[in-house]
């Protein structure tokens, strides 16, 4: 995921990896912490890069659905032979879609 973000310009932040020496995932309210810095440095972002590898997780959908209006979400996959695209426009999606969601996309559903 680092080399993937930095061969794309940016810079990439795992607030995951950063504090496992201070905060401990096991630990419910630790988590709960943890994920609440990262979202916040989340916010400040131009976009939300999602990487589908290995799916995306609960605490990914909650950093989704908790960023900012206007933020974009971008899906990527390290291997593009897992890579799922949207059936309508060709956008990259998580896994377990068919549809980006996207407005501009003739997919687009409410």
């Amino acid at each position: 995921m680092r080399h993937s973000a930095i061969v794309h310009g940016e810079a990439p932040y795992a607030s995951h990896v950063m504090f496992r020496e201070a905060l401990y995932d096991a630990v419910p309210n630790e988590r709960a912490l943890g994920m609440q810095i990262g979202f916040r440095w989340g916010d400040l972002a131009e976009a939300r890069i999602v990487y589908c590898d290995y799916g995306v997780s609960a605490g990914m959908r909650e950093g989704i659905a908790q960023r900012p209006p206007g933020q974009v979400v971008v899906y990527r996959y390290l291997n593009r032979m897992r890579a799922r695209y949207c059936r309508q426009c060709g956008a990259m999606v998580p896994a377990d879609q068919t549809l980006c969601g996207a407005r501009a996309c003739a997919g687009f559903t409410t």
